[in-house]
C-alpha cells in the first residue's frame, strides 16, 4: 500500500507498506477482520502471520487474519545495517554499541531523511489507511496487539478513537512505558523466579546456601572470570535473562543459574547446547524477522524516560544483575549519536469502545505498577484489565487452563462478542512456573541426556 512519507505533505514522497492478509476458510458471510500489531519494536508481522493462523485461526473460524509492517520494519522500509546485523557479527542480528556508529552511518546512507518519517505515529496512520483500504461492508474491525505492539495500539486509539470495533491487548507496554530500565526490571523478575525456588524444598535443595543469594552473588564472580570457559557470543545475564519471556523456558531458570554457579565441563557443554536451541546464531531469542536498528530507532526516540528505582545508576545496575541485557548503560551513551526523531506529544488514549487488557504479573518488560495503573483509567462499560498472577510476556496460547488456553479463549470469547463479559476464572488456574526443571521432558530435550543437576 502506498503511503506518504509524512502524513503532513500527502502529495509528497510516499513510501511502501507492507500488509499481508489470510482469509478465513471457508469464507464467512459475516466477516471480521483481525489486525495483528507486532511488537519489538522490530518485528515484522508479515513474517508471523502464517504461524498465528496455523496455531490459532480454528479457534476463530469467521475471522480473516490481518497484519501490517510497522515503519521500519519487514515490507515496510526495513531499517537494516547489514555488517552489524550478520549472525556472525558481535551481537549476532542484534547491534551491540561497539556496532553503533557503523549502523548508524549505514542508516543514513540506504534512508537518510527519511529516517525521522519512520515513527509510531506515522505507523498509526499507516494502519489506519489499510483499513479504510480493505473496508469491508458490515465487517468488524478489531486490533490485537502484542507487548512493543500495544504502545503501537494506544497510539493509534488516541488518534483514532473510533476507527475499530474493538481493541485485545497483551503483554502492555503502556503509552508513559521506558527502556530505559529494562535491565533493573527483568533482572527484578528473574529474582522473584529464584525467590520461588528456595521457597519449594524441591528446587532449593539443588543449591548450595540460599538460591537467592547464588544468584545475587553470579555477577561478580562472573565478572572476575567465572565460568570463562562458557565463552558465550553474548552476556551470560543476557542468555538467562530471556528465558524469563517464555512460560516454559523460564522454568528451567533455576537449573541453568545452578549450571553456572558450578560449571564444570558438562555444565559448559548444556549451556552451549540450550544457547544453540534457543539462540542460535540470531544473538537473542525472538520469532520472525526482526530488526534490531528499527529497536534502536524507536526506543531511542520514543521509550527513554526515567532512571532505575533507588537512584542507582544504569552502569550500577547493568554490573549486578543476573537476568538483563546489560546494555542500557551503553545505549544511553550512544543516544547522541543516533538520529532519533522528535515526538509529538501523544494524544490522550480517549477511547472508550470494548478493550481487553491481559497482562502477566511476572513479565519482565516492564514495572507491574505500570500496565496495573492502566485499570484505573477505563472508561467503557466493556473494557476490563486482567491480571495473570505468573505470567509471563506474550500470554496467548502460553497460558494453560483446563480445557484450553485462558488468553486464546478470552480473545475467541472477545472476537465472538467484545461487549460481553469475560470469563477469568481460568485466570487463577494458569500455571505457576514449572520448578524446578521446566515442564516434563523440556530439560532433556534441550540439555541432552543425564541428569544435569548433578554435574555429570
Amino acid at each position: 500500500m502506498p503511503a506518504p512519507l509524512s502524513y503532513d505533505a500527502p502529495d509528497g514522497d510516499t513510501l511502501d507498506v507492507a500488509i499481508m492478509r489470510i482469509r478465513s476458510a471457508p469464507p464467512s458471510s459475516a466477516r471480521t477482520q483481525l489486525w495483528y500489531l507486532a511488537g519489538g519494536p522490530g518485528g515484522a508481522g508479515t513474517s508471523l502471520i502464517g504461524l498465528l493462523h496455523k496455531r490459532y485461526a480454528a479457534s476463530w473460524p469467521n475471522a480473516d487474519l490481518y497484519t501490517i509492517d510497522h515503519r521500519g520494519t519487514g515490507g515496510t522500509s526495513r531499517l537494516s545495517c547489514p555488517k552489524q546485523e550478520a549472525p556472525e557479527s558481535p551481537g549476532g542480528i542484534g547491534i551491540r554499541p561497539e556496532e553503533g556508529a557503523g549502523c548508524v552511518e549505514a542508516l543514513q546512507a540506504s534512508q537518510g531523511p527519511r529516517l525521522p518519517h519512520l515513527n509510531v505515529s506515522n505507523s498509526a496512520r499507516d494502519l489506519e489507511r489499510a483499513m479504510r483500504a480493505v473496508e469491508t461492508q458490515g465487517a468488524r474491525v478489531f486490533i490485537w496487539g502484542n507487548s512493543y505492539g500495544t504502545y503501537w495500539a494506544f497510539r493509534f486509539l488516541g488518534l483514532f478513537p473510533k476507527a475499530v470495533d474493538g481493541a485485545f491487548l497483551e503483554a502492555l507496554v503502556p503509552p508513559n512505558a521506558s527502556y530505559r530500565s529494562f535491565d533493573y526490571w527483568m533482572n527484578e523478575t528473574g529474582m522473584k523466579l529464584m525467590e520461588r525456588c528456595a521457597k519449594e524444598p524441591g528446587c532449593a535443595a539443588h543449591f548450595k546456601g540460599s538460591p537467592v543469594d547464588v544468584a545475587r552473588a553470579l555477577p561478580a564472580r562472573l565478572e572476575a572470570g567465572h565460568c570463562s570457559a562458557l565463552s558465550l557470543p553474548v552476556r551470560v545475564s543476557w542468555f538467562l535473562g530471556s528465558m524469563l519471556y517464555d512460560h516454559d523456558l523460564r522454568g528451567l531458570l533455576p537449573l541453568l543459574v545452578r549450571l553456572v554457579d558450578r560449571c564444570n565441563e558438562h555444565d559448559v557443554a548444556r549451556l552451549r547446547r540450550i544457547y544453540g536451541a534457543t539462540f542460535g546464531n540470531r544473538g537473542m531469542l525472538t520469532a520472525g524477522d526482526f530488526s534490531a536498528p528499527s529497536y534502536a530507532h524507536v526506543v531511542l526516540s520514543e521509550l527513554w524516560g526515567g532512571a532505575p528505582p533507588g537512584g542507582e545508576s544504569l552502569d550500577a545496575v547493568a554490573s549486578t544483575c543476573l537476568f538483563c541485557p546489560g546494555d542500557r548503560a551503553e545505549m544511553d551513551q550512544g543516544r547522541s549519536k543516533w538520529p532519533t526523531y522528535p515526538v509529538e506529544a501523544p494524544p490522550e488514549v480517549n477511547y472508550k469502545g470494548p478493550l481487553w487488557l491481559l497482562q502477566g504479573n511476572l513479565d519482565p518488560a516492564i514495572p507491574p505498577a505500570l500496565p496495573a495503573a492502566l485499570e484505573s483509567k477505563l472508561r467503557g462499560p466493556s473494557q476490563h484489565y486482567i491480571a495473570f498472577p505468573f505470567g509471563a510476556h506474550t500470554l496467548t496460547g502460553k497460558t494453560r487452563a483446563e480445557p484450553g488456553d485462558c488468553a486464546l479463549g478470552l480473545l475467541t470469547r472477545f472476537l465472538a462478542d467484545p461487549t460481553q463479559a469475560p470469563e477469568t476464572a481460568c485466570v487463577a488456574k494458569s500455571p505457576a512456573p514449572p520448578l524446578p526443571d521446566g515442564p516434563p521432558g523440556l530439560a532433556a530435550a534441550l540439555l541432552g541426556p543425564g541428569d544435569a543437576w548433578s554435574g555429570e
